[in-house]
This record gives C-alpha cells, sequence and structure tokens, in this order.
C-alpha cells in the first residue's frame, strides 16, 4: 500500500531469512516443550492437580 502511495519507495521480499531462521524457530518448538514437559513431570498428579485449582 505504501508502494503505491509513495512513488519512490519498493518493496522487495526477501526469502532467505525465513529459510534461515526456519531450523531456529523448528528446535525451539520442539526444546520449549520438552524442556516444560520434563519440568511439569516432575511434580506429583496431585501437586499438579492443585495449581490448577
Amino acid at each position: 500500500m505504501m508502494e503505491k502511495m509513495f512513488w519512490f519507495c519498493t518493496y522487495h521480499f526477501t526469502i532467505l531469512p525465513v529459510i534461515a531462521m526456519l531450523p531456529v524457530f523448528a528446535v525451539l518448538g520442539c526444546l520449549i516443550p520438552a524442556v516444560l514437559y520434563q519440568a511439569g513431570s516432575r511434580q506429583s498428579i496431585v501437586e499438579r492437580l492443585r495449581e490448577a485449582e
């Protein structure tokens, strides 16, 4: 939209940064739930139910 308003502006979408960040986000997407699961599984079921209230 800005490109149409201002004739001197151009927009170039670069896919390389997206491709470069995909492995980082994939690792974080697997690592964070695994770490949180490990932290949560150390507590007993009763303790987890008490925290949920």
